[in-house]
């Protein structure tokens, strides 16, 4: 657990030559005086209490050599996130730290970056605030992909900084690059659809009083001659439906039971990455492959039953309009 004194030797150098107008003499000294501790402590082990003296000296005076001390503390204390971001800074704005400084940076930026997952963004809502586990990121569309920890994690945005109008909850591994689609969802289009001009219906036929009505006509019987019987229509025979009667029956009975399937194991995966976000979905090296496809296996086996589920109201939807087409909507009721 070494720290490049050759370093922490410029910074000082730096902090005691380089002139910026706001800084005064006391601050600059105030500024050595922390990083020379800092430099102390990390040599003797103690990394919390180093990373809290650069940080305080980078507050009075903001080298940007002092990203190096401050991203070999984060690294050193298992926060691979900030040791990316600071030897990331580091390597970008330190100009004149020395070669081996620049070299071992990078070298570090590489170890920590392997412990890390990325997190690609794409959404066609253009300046809407977004958040990552709360933390404000900006707003869309990100210029690059977010650096994050293995494990579960939550974005969302919304239109302005107020409540978040889209979430989304994912897992991220180390080594590879999840993608994120944010998309508004289907809104409601009964308030989207114009008011059609209502048409005038014709007045009501006038109904003939009693006496404008005709008189039936009358049907003389002639001698020898039987009267005319009236024709009665014979009534159309019963008409069986194409498809067996309890084939509707059996397709909604069929869509409930794979709804419901679809619900209890869709709760059934809610509760399990509840618990896993509740337990080393808060640990630094997150939660193991294997619990992670726990939940995966899940979801899943709920969205195949949603789409079972759909294949089959379908199906039940055909099945009655064929049956009562041909045979009117008694061929439901009739076994």
């Amino acid at each position: 657990m070494t720290i490049h004194l050759i370093l922490a030797v410029a910074v000082l150098a730096q902090l005691g030559a380089t002139s910026i107008p706001p800084v005064t003499a006391q601050s600059k000294a105030k500024a050595q005086a922390l990083t020379s501790k800092g430099t102390d402590l990390y040599e003797a082990g103690d990394i919390s209490g180093a990373l809290e003296k650069f940080r305080a000296a980078y507050a009075i005076y903001p080298s940007p050599k002092l990203f190096f001390n401050i991203g070999q503390a984060y690294r050193d204390l298992g926060q691979p996130l900030e040791a990316r971001e600071a030897f990331s800074r580091f390597i970008v704005e330190a100009r004149e730290a020395p070669a081996s400084a620049f070299a071992e940076a990078r070298n570090a930026l590489s170890e920590v970056a392997e412990k890390l997952g990325r997190v690609q963004v794409t959404s066609s809502l253009e300046g809407w605030a977004i958040e990552l586990d709360d933390r404000p990121l900006g707003t869309l569309p990100l210029p690059s992909a977010v650096w994050a920890l293995p494990g579960w994690h939550q974005i969302s945005i919304a239109r302005d900084a107020g409540k978040a109008e889209v979430t989304k909850i994912f897992s991220v591994s180390a080594g590879r690059t999840t993608e994120v689609i944010l998309a508004l969802p289907v809104q409601d289009t009964e308030s989207s659809v114009a008011t059609r001009p209502r048409t005038a219906s014709a007045p009501p036929a006038a109904i003939p009083s009693p006496r404008e009505r005709p008189l039936p006509p009358t049907v003389v019987a002639h001698s020898g001659t039987p009267p005319i019987s009236p024709i009665v229509a014979e009534a159309p025979s019963s008409r069986q439906p194409p498809l067996p009667r309890w084939l509707p029956w059996a397709g909604a009975g069929t869509t409930v039971a794979l709804a419901i399937a679809a619900i209890e194991t869709g709760l059934s995966s809610n509760n399990r990455y509840d618990e896993l976000k509740s337990t080393c979905g808060r640990t630094p090296s997150g939660c193991t492959a294997d619990q992670i496809d726990s939940v995966r296996s899940r979801e899943d086996i709920t969205t195949a039953l949603w789409v079972l589920s759909a294949f089959t109201a379908t199906a039940t939807g055909v099945s009655v309009y064929v049956n009562t087409r041909e045979s009117g909507i008694a061929a439901l009721w009739t076994f």
